[in-house]
């Protein structure tokens, strides 16, 4: 019999003594034990160094287990010096079948496996960041050229951090975008995934990037620590460090966030071969010395962020705090000229003192930076938005985007108020363009919904308003947008469904303007008691907002119809006496800027008195009037309830129209309780046939 060759003794040996056992059991234990320190020891604060002591002692360990194993074996007395083998008990090692042999070679190779793999790819990522430090990066030949940033994490144990931890998030996103060849996804489809147990191959999937920075925020005492790391859109680590900060050194702040720009940019490979005892052009930006007004610009931000009407006000609050404490503080100036701007329409607020303050620090903030993007889109919004100067308005746009061309607000400030100034059509390439940049910034898609929906498309519109519910059900703007959306599409339900819906989760909002939404999807739907109680108390509240004005009944009628809907209602409900007293309250504080509107109000007193000579000469006043908008007259018309007068007017006055009908037209005109008495009366049919039909997606199949 020939004699069993020696390497296949020495492997029936390691066999025998469970050598190849011992080496899958301890390769698949620490592959495991490699990737939760992995996960978990920078989100403990740990140091760098912690991770490369345990793979290293690890990797140490390896050999150590194999001689064990080999001169040791476990029996029920204990441990002892494995024996030697019996006669002929390595032969049949050998000679049994190789389905008994392979498994156990394939489990130990396995093993072997996982623990080189862990070690080369912890071994070969980059290393801590800052200066006197190499990082060995990605290829150099291929480097990363875009990165997400997400909020940091606040770890502190009274979860008071939040806005630090944002804060710094922004001031790193707005530091890597001054990167050359670097795409920085925008802020707010970053910050989207604040909250959230994330997976960074997703978010990665999601904005388009190829890299993801994460990191927490921890206070103690009177330090903070920072940990960030970055990974990449495999889930690999490609570098990570924790810093101390001292809450009461500026220098300190501007420092991390200095460091860690720095070593990303590095990471990155966006600057091969570059010299770290030389450190890169400063990316980050110290806008001010003063750390309370640093800190109130961070909480500034963190509030701003809600898009909430409190939010908004303690916003401002905020950055008035942090240019008090520093006048020279720029960025400052532009957000505290963002927020009053964006007051104006999220608080229902027309406060000519939000708006002249709101412009006051923009153009301070102008004259501190004139090279701001933020500032110059500022200003682009209130000439346009406000002041409705659309020239200076596109002016200033421009200006902005030609300073930072993937700025996504200033793109969509330009598309919104082209919008707001009768072009939608010029508007959605720029607010295309704004969702381009920002994909899942929801405002952004409210915004572009909208557009499509005043340049009728419709079914577009109606699949955005679903896409931002699906991505935050609770985003209040876009049920307002539905109620528009649903008045455009003749559905009362569901445009009284969305303005309720939108008050719900805007309280701080109950402004007089709301108000009126509400009554007048109330009055549509057909319940004239809610819809005179809202539209009572909207109308109180616009009055006292406007009192002192130059022309306060022209100020306080936001849409067409609001005070006739409002009369007819408190007709219906209260009686003509009701009427009469309440017209002449209003006739009571009118201007002579107003008369107008008084021979309108003298118009109405004669309908419920029933004097028809006096509701003629009131009309024949209004008709005589060039400067009389065509909704006066229609009301008078309509509520003295003549079928014959009043079919023959609106004949007569769509015929002379000079600018088509909107389909919003259609919606009053279907829904107005004023004209039910006509509904059945067969030229309401005729009537009808001639205003735009709907075609959204009440139409569809």
């Amino acid at each position: 019999m020939p004699e069993t060759p020696a390497y296949q003794r020495f492997f029936a040996e390691l066999k025998r003594r469970k050598v190849f056992r011992v080496m899958a059991v301890y390769g698949g234990v620490a592959f495991v034990v490699l990737q939760v320190a992995d996960i978990a020891l920078p989100a403990l604060g740990l140091p760098e160094w912690t991770l490369t002591l345990i793979l290293l002692l690890t990797i140490l360990g390896f050999p150590l287990a194999i001689v064990l194993a080999w001169a040791l074996e476990m029996t029920p007395e204990g441990i002892r010096k494995t024996e030697e083998a019996a006669p002929g008990e390595l032969t049949q090692i050998v000679d049994a079948p190789a389905s008994s042999r392979w498994p156990v070679g394939i489990a130990a190779a396995g093993g072997t496996a996982l623990l080189l793999i862990s070690a080369w790819l912890m071994l070969g990522r980059p290393g801590p960041g800052g200066a006197g430090t190499t990082i060995t990066g990605l290829d150099p030949d291929a480097p990363v050229e875009s990165i997400a940033v997400l909020p940091f994490a606040d770890l502190s144990p009274e979860g008071d951090q939040a806005y630090f931890g944002d804060g710094l998030a922004e001031e790193l996103l707005d530091a890597l975008a001054n990167v050359e060849g670097l795409v920085v996804a925008a802020r707010t489809s970053s910050f989207r995934f604040k909250g959230d147990d994330v997976d960074i191959p997703e978010v990665a999937d999601r904005l388009g990037v190829q890299t993801v920075l994460e990191g927490s925020v921890r206070s103690g005492g009177d330090r903070v620590r920072i940990t960030a790391q970055l990974v990449n859109a495999e889930g690999f680590h490609l570098w990570s460090e924790s810093y101390d900060v001292t809450v009461d050194e500026m220098r300190d702040l501007i420092g991390v966030q200095e460091e860690i720009a720095q070593s990303i940019v590095t990471a990155l490979s966006l600057a091969p071969g570059a010299d770290v005892d030389e450190p890169l052009e400063m990316l980050v930006a110290q806008g001010t010395d003063n750390l309370e007004a640093y800190n109130a610009f961070l909480r500034g931000r963190y509030l701003a962020a809600e898009r909430t009407p409190r939010g908004l006000e303690a916003a401002a609050e905020q950055f008035e705090r942090a240019v008090g404490l520093d006048p020279e503080y720029a960025e400052a100036w532009a957000e505290l000229g963002m927020t009053n701007s964006l007051r104006r329409g999220w608080e229902f607020t027309q406060d000519s003192a939000v708006e002249r303050r709101g412009a006051e620090a923009t153009e301070r903030a102008l004259a501190l930076d004139p090279l701001m993007a933020e500032a110059h889109t500022a200003r682009g919004y209130i000439y346009g938005y406000i002041h409705y100067d659309s020239a200076k308005a596109e002016r200033s746009f421009a200006r902005a985007i030609e300073l930072d061309p993937r700025y996504p607000t200033a793109y969509h400030w330009r598309g919104e108020v082209l919008g707001d100034n009768g072009h939608p059509e010029s508007g959605i390439p720029y607010l295309e363009k704004a969702r381009e940049l920002d994909p899942l910034s929801p405002i952004i898609l409210v915004d572009l919904a909208t557009a499509y929906d005043q340049a009728g498309r419709w079914y577009e519109a109606d699949d955005l308003f679903q896409e931002v519910l699906e991505l935050e059900p609770d985003f209040a703007p876009a049920y307002a947008g539905l109620f528009l959306h649903a008045m455009e599409n003749g559905d009362a339900d569901a445009a009284l469904a969305g303005v309720l819906r939108f008050r719900e989760l805007t309280p701080g909002a109950e402004r007089g303007p709301l108000m009126v939404w509400v009554g007048m999807s109330h009055y549509m739907a057909g319940d004239l008691d809610s819809a005179l109680r809202e539209l009572r108390a909207g109308i109180s509240l616009m009055r006292e907002t406007h009192a002192g004005t130059e022309s306060n009944l022209s100020n306080l009628l936001p849409a067409p119809g609001v005070m006739a809907a409002l009369l007819y209602a408190l007709e219906q409900e209260e009686g003509p006496d009701s009427v009469r007293a309440y017209v002449a309250e209003i006739r009571s504080t009118l201007t002579p800027a107003d008369s107008l509107y008084d021979t309108w109000f003298q118009g109405w007193e004669a309908v419920v008195s029933g004097d028809r000579a006096a509701v003629d000469q009131a009309l024949a006043r209004i008709r005589g009037n060039e400067e009389a908008p065509g909704w006066m007259t229609w009301p008078l018309i309509a509520v003295r309830g003549d079928p014959g007068e009043f079919f023959e007017f609106a004949e007569a006055d769509l015929d002379e129209l000079t600018e088509p009908l909107q389909r919003q037209d259609r919606f009053f005109i279907e829904h107005d309780p004023m004209l039910d008495r006509f509904r059945t009366d067969p030229r309401f049919e005729s009537l009808l046939e001639r205003l735009p039909p709907y075609v959204g997606p009440a139409g569809r199949d």
